[in-house]
């Protein structure tokens, strides 16, 4: 009897203490943080927040080049789930944005060393006005995308992707890729595009319909930031008010008890 009552005590202490504590009771910002990227956060706002620049040009090489150093050093752990997250970020966005020849020379096999630990970020592909528009696919087909790359194993496109076979076959994969939700497409097929991509350069499509700026993406932070700053400014004009309302409220009985 005595142990079910000193039991009840320690579960209601416990209620008591999560409901009290906003780190047991929400969870740390840092998960959320996590949570999401995992939904496909937006890579321009990952570069404002994480400070970088996303450019397809020289200085976007050295960028890359600077981060693949960082995540490479073993002192740095960057192995470790989210440890070296910005990093991480500069490669993946530019490895997703830009043509491959853009890429430092092993950029790819690093790319993939460090893919596990991370989530990804979304970013449209370069818009390239010499290719064609790729053909939509069904993101939910995933036997798909797992037979696209057979064929392009199949159909020794390591050898020439110029076959009809090899370029449906990949122009699928990149489509799934760059448009459909992360886990939609199974990561042996995505492993299969960074396999293929070069030999079948001329041979890829535009996963966007034109040209986008991707540094004109609105944040979500920024929405709520300025949604809260709204929130906050009518709270303190409805304060002023009550406030006004009070002292308007003060100085009429004053008046009334001169008056008396």
């Amino acid at each position: 009897m005595k142990n079910a009552a000193l039991i009840a005590l320690v579960a209601a202490a416990a209620l008591v203490l999560a409901s009290t504590n906003p780190v047991l009771a929400e969870g740390d910002d840092h998960d959320d943080h996590d949570h999401d990227h995992a939904h496909g956060h937006k890579c321009a706002c990952e570069a404002k927040e994480f400070n970088f620049t996303i450019s397809c040009d020289d200085l976007g090489t050295t960028e890359i080049e600077s981060a693949i150093e960082f995540l490479k050093n073993p002192a740095n752990d960057c192995k470790e789930k989210m440890k070296c997250e910005r990093e991480y970020l500069i490669l993946q966005a530019h490895h997703d944005h830009c043509p491959s020849d853009v890429l430092p020379k092993g950029a790819e096999k690093d790319f993939h060393d460090f893919e596990d630990s991370y989530s990804d970020c979304m970013i449209v592909r370069q818009y390239n006005a010499k290719l064609s528009d790729c053909a939509k696919v069904d993101c939910t087909d995933s036997a798909a995308f797992t037979k696209a790359a057979a064929d392009l194993k199949d159909n020794d496109c390591m050898t020439s992707c110029d076959s009809d076979v090899c370029v449906s076959a990949i122009q699928t994969i990149l489509m799934g890729h760059d448009t459909c939700g992360e886990g939609e497409v199974p990561i042996e097929v995505e492993k299969a595009l960074h396999d293929y991509e070069e030999i079948c350069e001329a041979n890829l499509c535009n996963t966007s319909s034109g040209p986008v700026d991707i540094f004109q993406e609105t944040c979500e932070e920024e929405g709520d930031h300025k949604e809260e700053g709204k929130k906050e400014e009518g709270k303190d004009d409805h304060e002023d008010d009550h406030d006004h309302d009070h002292d308007h409220e003060g100085e009429e009985k004053e008046a009334s008890s001169d008056d008396g």
